[in-house]
């Protein structure tokens, strides 16, 4: 058995290996690691994940059904550490409920050396555009300020939220507010005498699944936040299919209030081990 890294030309090869998202990113060169397993010419396992400042997360982990209980996982997690080892980065493995096989990984991750990892928020959220409600009918929006979709803000405007918000440590998207990843017509900012002053990220990933890759506010009022949320829901809602998934990454208390609000009935979908 060889354990191979995966180049963008052979990413279709893993495709029932590797997640989608997983599978997009190796194709577009973008940041992320990822290895095959090969055995007499046939790619019969496969481990992926990516960077995220100090941390590197396994996110997806896959051998087909005819080769597991040979070693082939631990392998593949053994090569992923070795190489994420020289970086001196903290590694994670992370996967979701949506897997039908969640139950047999969590004993996998405690075989390979990891401990579950207890969060008072579970951090990967998992919903619907059918979920969707409005939630801004008590919102009062302050006097000069405007709730716009991305494609109706300046450049200059875009990239000043872009700067303030990697300068109070908060996630922005790789390729700025800029990326051509990102739904021009269904992200959102609030707009306040020229100035962003919060901004709310959503991508298509895949073909059926939307995801939140970025909330960000420099503002405390709620409601003027649930309008701007609620705005981008709205244009969801008017573009695609009550069956289209919506992903998002959860990071504190506040914002996970704020999302329980617009998608409702969202599940709960992570599971992060750390080593």
């Amino acid at each position: 058995m060889k354990i191979l890294s995966i180049k963008p030309q052979q990413a279709e090869m893993t495709r029932s290996l590797l997640m989608p998202e997983l599978i997009d990113a190796i194709k577009k060169d973008l940041p992320v690691t990822a290895l095959v397993a090969v055995e007499n010419g046939r790619a019969v396992g496969a481990i992926g994940g990516a960077a995220d400042d100090e941390i590197f997360r396994i996110l997806s982990i896959f051998v087909h059904q005819n080769y597991r209980n040979r070693g082939i996982g631990k392998a593949l997690v053994g090569e992923i550490e070795n190489i994420v080892e020289s970086t001196g980065m903290l590694i994670r493995a992370e996967y979701t409920r949506e897997r039908s096989d969640h139950e047999s990984l969590k004993h996998f991750f405690s075989r390979c050396g990891y401990r579950e990892d207890i969060r008072p928020i579970p951090g990967y959220y998992i919903g619907y555009v059918s979920n969707l409600v409005d939630s801004s009918d008590r919102a009062i929006l302050p006097e000069l300020c405007r709730i716009l979709p991305f494609s109706e803000v300046s450049e200059k405007a875009l990239e000043a939220a872009g700067k303030t918000a990697r300068e109070a440590d908060a996630y922005v998207p790789e390729g700025g507010l800029f990326s051509e990843e990102i739904l021009r017509d269904i992200s959102h900012v609030v707009l306040y005498d020229g100035e962003v002053y919060a901004f709310i990220v959503l991508e298509q990933p895949s073909e059926g699944m939307l995801t939140v890759e970025a909330l960000y506010s420099r503002i405390k009022d709620r409601g003027t936040m649930l309008a701007m949320i609620t705005a981008a829901a709205k244009a969801v809602k008017g573009r695609y299919s009550p069956d289209t998934k919506i992903a998002m990454l959860i990071l504190n208390k506040e914002t996970d209030r704020l999302m329980q609000k617009v998608l409702r009935d969202a599940k709960a979908s992570s599971f992060t081990f750390i080593k």
